[in-house]
């Protein structure tokens, strides 16, 4: 059942996603993101989208032009730490024990303090 997440909890399935461009690749200019300096990546002459990819440190894609206009996204706090807190309690909800059992295996939900059932 979590594996319909997995969109926003992996980064390979997250990026995919996001980051497709349509039509033939080219490198396209260079060009500045925040204080970073990428390189563009063009498809179909930028028809298809763009996406500028950093030259400093790690190659991660700092900022996708999606085709036709069709938005735009800048991904500039790589690797910056960042606050998390905890939801309140009452603002969470837990299926874990109202999720399916593999047929034969009996499992405990996530909210009864156990792991589930390893194949």
């Amino acid at each position: 059942m979590y594996k319909q997440f997995r969109g926003f909890t992996d980064i390979d399935v997250l990026l995919d996603g996001l980051l497709g461009l349509e039509g033939k690749l080219a490198k396209g200019s260079y060009t500045k993101v925040g204080h970073t300096r990428p390189v563009e990546v063009t498809a179909d002459a930028g028809k298809g989208g763009k996406l500028a990819v950093s030259l400093e440190g790690t190659s991660y894609p700092m900022l996708l032009e999606r085709a036709g206009g069709a938005g735009r996204v800048e991904l500039t706090e790589w690797g910056q730490a960042f606050p998390l807190d905890p939801s309140a309690q009452d603002q969470t909800v837990d299926y874990g024990s109202q999720l399916p059992t593999t047929k034969g295996r009996e499992t405990k939900g996530a909210g009864q303090g156990s792991n589930p059932a390893k194949p």
